[in-house]
C-alpha cells in the first residue's frame, strides 16, 4: 500500500511539473516571433514596402527590406508580395519550444523576356525600344530584349523606326511566367508615293525609286511603295535621262510626292576669234530647232549625250555633244567678218576705207561697210584710210591685239539681232598730218637731220616729208631696179644719213613717214635713155628753166620706172608715197618741145590719170597712203582745164588718198582769187583755197595742203597754219627748200 501510494504520488508530481511546464510553454512559447529581410533575388537589393502575410499577423518591410513580426502562434503560410515581384509563398514552421525565427526571402522580379522580329523576314531587329510603363529595354544584336520589375497591368509597346508599332497588355503576373518568352513580329511600314514632272505635273512611269538595298519602279500613274522608311532617310529618284535625278528626304509622311526636274540646257554662242557674243545663232537638235537670244538658246527634256549643231552665216556649222551640263557655251569660227569703218571721234561711217586680210584688199563702200569673206584663226586686219592712222586688228583666241594707236573694234549695234557674220564696227583714232619738208640734200648733214627729228619731237609737228627721189632724179636709197641701177642713181655718198636709218630713228619717235618721188621732172633718166625723155624738134632732149630734163609723160616706159621706184619705197616702210611733178612740163621753153604723141588736152589728162591709177595700184598691196601735189592753181581754174599740164583734181584726186594743193600765197599772181596782191593775204588765199578742193574731191579724198615756211614773217606763216586747221583742212606740211625752219611756228606738242 505504502507502494502503491508512492507510486501514484510519483505519477501525481509528474502530471503537475508537465502541467507547469505546459503552462509556461502556454505563456511564454506560443508567442513566437519571425524576422528577415527581404531582397530582390537578381541584385541582392532589399525590397522595401513588400506585404509579408504569416498566420493571422501581416507587416511591410521597411526602407532595409527588413520585417519583424510578433504574437506569432502556430506554424503557418508565408505569403510574401511586392510590386514587380512574383509572389512567394511557403509553409513555416518550428518547434515548440523555438520562439524566433530567422526568415530570410529572395523575391524574384516579375519580367518580361522576348524577341523582336521583322515580320516579313524573320530576321531580328536590333536597337528596337520595348517600353512597358516606366521601363525601357532596346533589342540586343540577337533582337533579345529583357523587361525586369514589370507591374500587371500595363502596356507594353514596341517601335523602332521604318515598322510599325505593336502594342500587347499584361493584366497579370501571369502573363509573365518566368518560363515565357514572347516573339513579337514587327510590320514594315509602308509608303507611298507619286513621281511627276515638275513643269508638267503629268506622271511619270518606269522611274527607279531606290532606299537602300530596295528599289521600286513607278507605275503607269506615277505611284511607287517603299518599306521600312526613316524620318531623315534620302530616297533616290532616277527618272528618264531627260530628267534630272533628285532625291528626296523622307519626313514621316503618309505619301511622298516628287517633282522631278526636266533637264533645261542654255546654249549660247560666241564668236572664236574676238569673243564676241552670237545672238541669232539657230541651234538644231532632238527634232528641234532654237534661235539663241540675248540669254541663249533653251531646250528642255533633252538627254546627255544629244548632238547639237550650231548654224550661222559666216560661221562653220559646229557640232558639240550634250553632257548634261545646264549651260552649254559654243565657240564658232568665223569664216567671215562685216561691219563699218567709223571715225573713232564722231561714229560717222568712214567711206572707202582699205582692208587688207592675209591675201586679201578689200574696200569699204561708201557708207563705210564691209564684209572679209575669208577668214584664218590668226587673221590679221589692217585698217587703211585717209584722215586716220593705218591701224592693225590681230584676231585669233578669242582676244584682241589693239596697240595705244590702234583700231578699236566693238560688236555692230544691231536690234533685233540679225545672225550673220561676225560683225565688228572698226572705229579708226582721226589723224592729221603736220609735217615739215626735209630735202635731198639735207641728208648729207646727219647731224642735221636729226635735229630736225628731235623738233618735231618737242612740237606738235608729228610726220616729215622727205625726197627719195629727188628734183635732180637721184635716188635717197641703194635701188635694185636694172634701170636705176644702169643710170647711176642711187645713193651711195659716204657720210649721208640713209632712208633707212631715217625711217628707223623716226618710228622710234612715232614720227609719220612720207617718201616724195619726183616723178616726171628727170634728168638722169632724159639724157641716160634720151627715148624716153621730153624732146625738141632737133631730136635733143628738151630741159625747162633750170635746165634739167623731164621724162616724157606719155611714155609707158616712164610710167614702169616711177611705179617700180614707188614700189622700193614702199617696201622700205615708209607710211606714205607722195607723187610731185605729177604733170608735164610748165615752164621754159615749151614752144621748144616736140612729142612724138599726140598732144591734147585728152591725151595729156589721160596720160596723168592713167599713171597715177596705175603706180596707186601697184601700192595696194604695200598698204601705204598715196599722195599727190597739184599747183595751187588746180582747185581754182575750171575743172576741165589742165593749164596745158595735164593737171586736173578731178583725174588725180579720186586715185589718191590725200590731195596736197600747194597753195603758196606768194606763188598766186595779182588778180588771182580777187585779190590784186594775193600774197598779201595769206590766211584768206589758204582758207579759200581749202574749201575750193574739198568741193572738188569725193569723200574717200581727204586735203592736205602744203603752206610756205619761207619768205614770209613768222605771224603771216602762222596765218596759213590757222587757216588750215580753220579750215578743218586734214593736217598740212610746210615747205622749205634749205630744210631751215622756225621752232616758233609749230607750238608745243599738244599731245596729237
Amino acid at each position: 500500500m505504502r507502494k502503491a501510494s508512492y507510486s501514484y504520488i510519483v505519477a501525481i508530481l509528474a502530471i503537475a511539473t508537465l502541467g507547469v511546464w505546459t503552462m509556461v510553454g502556454a505563456l511564454y512559447i506560443r508567442d513566437k516571433v519571425a524576422s528577415g529581410q527581404v531582397v530582390d533575388g537578381t541584385t541582392g537589393e532589399p525590397v522595401s514596402g513588400a506585404m509579408l502575410r504569416l498566420g493571422q499577423r501581416s507587416e511591410r518591410t521597411g526602407e532595409d527590406g527588413s520585417f519583424h513580426v510578433t504574437g506569432l502562434r502556430d506554424p503557418g503560410r508565408l505569403v510574401v508580395e511586392a510590386e514587380g515581384y512574383y509572389p512567394l509563398v511557403r509553409s513555416v514552421g518550428w518547434a515548440w519550444w523555438q520562439k524566433y525565427a530567422e526568415l530570410d526571402v529572395a523575391l524574384r522580379p516579375a519580367h518580361l523576356t522576348g524577341v523582336v522580329v521583322d515580320a516579313w523576314t524573320g530576321q531580328p531587329l536590333v536597337g528596337v525600344e520595348v517600353l512597358a510603363a516606366d521601363r525601357v529595354a532596346m533589342t540586343d544584336s540577337a533582337g533579345q530584349f529583357t523587361l525586369p520589375r514589370l507591374v500587371p497591368p500595363l502596356q507594353v509597346s514596341v517601335g523602332t523606326p521604318g515598322y510599325l508599332e505593336w502594342r500587347s497588355a499584361i493584366t497579370s503576373y501571369q502573363a509573365l511566367a518566368p518560363e515565357a518568352t514572347w516573339q513579337v513580329a514587327l510590320m514594315p511600314n509602308t509608303v507611298v508615293g507619286v513621281v511627276h514632272a515638275a513643269d508638267t505635273g503629268e506622271p511619270l512611269p518606269d522611274v527607279a525609286v531606290s532606299l537602300g538595298g530596295q528599289t521600286a519602279m513607278t507605275d503607269d500613274s506615277g505611284r511607287f511603295q517603299l518599306h521600312r522608311l526613316v524620318a531623315g532617310d534620302s530616297v533616290q529618284v532616277v527618272p528618264p535621262d531627260i530628267f534630272l535625278p533628285t532625291q528626296v528626304l523622307y519626313s514621316d509622311a503618309v505619301e511622298l510626292a516628287v517633282a522631278v526636274q526636266p533637264r533645261r540646257l542654255i546654249v549660247t554662242a560666241r564668236d572664236g576669234l574676238m569673243g564676241v557674243s552670237l545672238p541669232g545663232t539657230v541651234v538644231y537638235g532632238v527634232g528641234i530647232s532654237r534661235t539663241v537670244t540675248s540669254e541663249g538658246a533653251q531646250f528642255t527634256r533633252i538627254a546627255p549625250g544629244t548632238q547639237l549643231e550650231l548654224v550661222r552665216d559666216g560661221y562653220v556649222n559646229t557640232q558639240v555633244i550634250y553632257q548634261g551640263e545646264e549651260h552649254l557655251e559654243v565657240t564658232m569660227r568665223p569664216y567671215a567678218m562685216q561691219g563699218v569703218v567709223r571715225d573713232g571721234d564722231t561714229g560717222q561711217p568712214v567711206p572707202g576705207a582699205t582692208l587688207y586680210v592675209a591675201d586679201q584688199i578689200l574696200d569699204a563702200d561708201e557708207a563705210g561697210f564691209y564684209r572679209i569673206a575669208e577668214l584664218t584663226n590668226d587673221s590679221q586686219v589692217i585698217i587703211k584710210a585717209p584722215g586716220f592712222r593705218k591701224a592693225t586688228l590681230s584676231l585669233g583666241a578669242g582676244t584682241t591685239s589693239l596697240p595705244s594707236l590702234d583700231v578699236s573694234a566693238v560688236s555692230c549695234a544691231q536690234d533685233p539681232p540679225t545672225p550673220g557674220p561676225l560683225c565688228l564696227d572698226l572705229a579708226l583714232p582721226p589723224f592729221q598730218v603736220r609735217g615739215l619738208y626735209i630735202p635731198f640734200g639735207l641728208l648729207s648733214q646727219p647731224d642735221t637731220v636729226r635735229g630736225l627729228l628731235e623738233l618735231i619731237g618737242r612740237t606738235q609737228l608729228n610726220a616729215l616729208v622727205v625726197d627719195v627721189k629727188g628734183d635732180r632724179g637721184y635716188l635717197a636709197y641703194d635701188s635694185q631696179i636694172p634701170l636705176a641701177v644702169e643710170l647711176g642713181v642711187s645713193n651711195g655718198r659716204e657720210g649721208w644719213m640713209t632712208v633707212q636709218e631715217l625711217l628707223t630713228e623716226a618710228r622710234a619717235r612715232d614720227i609719220y613717214t612720207i617718201g616724195r618721188i619726183v616723178v616726171f621732172k628727170d634728168n638722169p633718166l632724159a639724157f641716160g635713155r634720151p627715148e624716153l625723155a621730153v624732146g625738141r624738134a632737133d631730136g635733143g632732149v628738151w630741159t625747162d628753166g633750170e635746165g634739167l630734163g623731164w621724162g616724157n609723160p606719155f611714155r609707158e616706159e616712164v610710167w614702169d620706172y616711177n611705179i617700180a621706184i614707188a614700189q622700193e619705197v614702199a617696201g622700205l616702210g615708209f607710211d606714205e608715197v607722195q607723187f610731185d611733178y605729177l604733170r608735164f612740163p610748165s615752164d621754159g621753153d615749151i614752144g621748144a618741145i616736140v612729142y612724138t604723141e599726140e598732144n591734147i588736152l585728152e591725151t595729156r589728162t589721160t596720160a596723168i590719170r592713167e599713171f597715177t591709177r596705175r603706180v596707186t595700184d601697184a601700192l595696194r598691196p604695200y598698204g601705204v597712203f598715196t599722195s599727190a601735189d597739184v599747183f595751187g592753181l588746180t582747185v581754182w581754174v575750171e575743172p576741165e582745164s589742165d593749164m596745158s599740164i595735164g593737171q586736173r583734181v578731178m583725174d588725180v584726186a579720186p586715185l589718191v588718198d590725200y590731195l596736197c594743193p600747194m597753195v603758196y600765197p606768194s606763188t598766186f599772181r595779182a588778180g588771182n582769187l580777187g585779190y590784186a596782191n594775193p600774197s598779201a593775204h595769206p590766211y584768206d588765199v589758204i582758207y579759200r583755197s581749202q574749201g575750193a578742193a574739198e568741193a572738188r574731191v569725193p569723200p574717200s579724198t581727204r586735203v592736205r595742203p602744203w603752206l610756205q615756211a619761207y619768205w614770209y614773217t613768222l605771224d603771216q606763216m602762222l596765218l596759213q597754219k590757222q587757216a588750215a586747221d580753220d579750215a578743218n583742212a586734214s593736217g598740212w606740211t610746210f615747205w622749205n627748200a634749205s630744210g631751215a625752219y622756225n621752232e616758233a611756228l609749230f607750238g608745243v606738242d599738244d599731245g596729237q
